[in-house]
């Protein structure tokens, strides 16, 4: 989603683009699951400059289904230099293994 090839900047950031994203899926838990060890957790960003929103929410809608959304709605904006590192911070816990990772423990 952020571009982020380097950790500090000189010159401003230019988000040139709306993005408009919304992911929503349902993960069908087994009959024999017992518990939820990990699943993503519930994030919100926003962008510097008010660029935007990430958000990232998880719940278990019923005894059997969990749902994760991905909800993304960056504007263009500018961001100073002095306030890329939030971009960079933004990126990597994005990246992280978590965002993705579902672990249940199964009778």
């Amino acid at each position: 989603l952020i571009q982020t090839g380097i950790e500090k900047r000189k010159n401003p950031y230019f988000q040139s683009r709306y993005k408009r994203i919304k992911i929503k899926y349902f993960v069908e838990l087994p009959k024999n699951f017992e518990k939820i060890v990990i699943q993503p957790e519930n994030l919100s960003i926003k962008y510097p400059q008010n660029g935007g929103t990430i958000d990232i929410s998880t719940k278990k809608v019923s005894a059997k289904r969990l749902e994760v959304i991905y909800d993304i709605n960056l504007k263009p904006c500018i961001v100073p230099a002095d306030e890329y590192g939030f971009l960079v911070n933004a990126q990597t816990s994005l990246n992280k293994p978590g965002r993705g990772t579902i672990m249940l423990v199964i009778k």
